[in-house]
């Protein structure tokens, strides 16, 4: 994920991610814990699907819909100004 402005690495920003079968959400987030950091990315389980839809709300509430993402990939996508 990379943010417009300041927030390059979109944190805030809500991603959902429909099949067939399921839908699922995640936040971006950063942080950290006793003894690991969190990565600014979301994983999804999806099974045996081949495909799917993701739509991503940047925190400034302008939305990035992409249709048929081939899974087992790490996706770039970029918010546009």
């Amino acid at each position: 994920m990379t943010g417009s402005g300041a927030n390059t690495r979109g944190i805030g920003a809500w991603i959902e991610v429909r099949t067939r079968e399921s839908a699922q959400v995640r936040e971006i987030r950063a942080g950290n814990h006793y003894v690991s950091q969190n990565p600014a990315e979301a994983h999804f389980g999806l099974g045996a699907e081949t495909t799917a839809d993701v739509n991503v709300r940047w925190p400034d509430g302008s939305e990035t819909n992409l249709t048929s993402v081939a899974v087992d990939r790490l996706p770039l996508i970029e918010q546009q100004p």
